[in-house]
């Protein structure tokens, strides 16, 4: 059996993973905020569930008939790809714990706040950041074109996102999230920053 399978199967479980944190996260939005996934303003996020919905099933025909999308794969040492496994866990173990802590801050848009506190206190938009490298970390396992070019296309879409959402923040809470925009960076945190660093 093939090095390759258990990276396979390994990208399989960590795709069941990412669809159970999203549905936890639907469910919550839904309850909370009354949307749900088929809305009008989704259309962008329905796309790229479709895409990734592809990629798992072609990592499914991969995993079950070796050989058949090798083409599919870029050259890849099992050390990378190693790597890759570990960082698949380490962000998605992040994901989970940045989705908990969104999924308590959740708030109807009339009441809604400006949160500066938490994951907030770091980055301005962490679930986009720890879905990000979440999908760079699948690309490494995966060794996978198919993955790495559906990477790149959801990490452009998180920052048209993310600049969308600050620039909807922005026109909401007026200068005091200018205030906050300029001290918390949007997806990486400062080595020197702490939490709470915009309070």
């Amino acid at each position: 059996m093939p090095r390759s399978f258990f990276y396979h199967v390994a990208f399989l479980l960590a795709m069941v993973a990412l669809a159970v944190l999203r549905v936890r996260y639907w469910r919550r939005q839904r309850t909370v905020l009354g949307t749900s996934f088929l809305r009008k303003e989704g259309t962008l996020t329905e796309i790229r569930q479709i895409f990734a919905i592809l990629a798992f099933l072609a990592i499914v025909v991969q995993t079950i008939y070796p050989g058949l999308l090798d083409r599919l794969e870029f050259p890849a040492p099992y050390g990378i790809r190693a790597v890759g496994a570990a960082l698949t866990v380490v962000s998605l173990v992040v994901l989970a714990r940045v989705t908990n802590e969104v999924m308590t801050l959740l708030q109807p848009r009339e009441r809604r706040s400006l949160i500066k506190t938490g994951v907030y206190g770091r980055v301005r938009h962490p679930l986009f950041a720890a879905a990000g490298a979440t999908a760079w970390a699948l690309t490494l396992l995966s060794a996978s074109w198919v993955v790495a070019v559906l990477a790149a296309a959801y990490s452009l879409d998180l920052l048209i996102r993310a600049r969308i959402d600050d620039r909807r923040l922005a026109e909401e809470f007026g200068a005091a999230y200018s205030v906050y925009a300029a001290r918390v960076p949007a997806f990486v945190p400062r080595l020197d920053s702490s939490p709470g660093l915009a309070r």
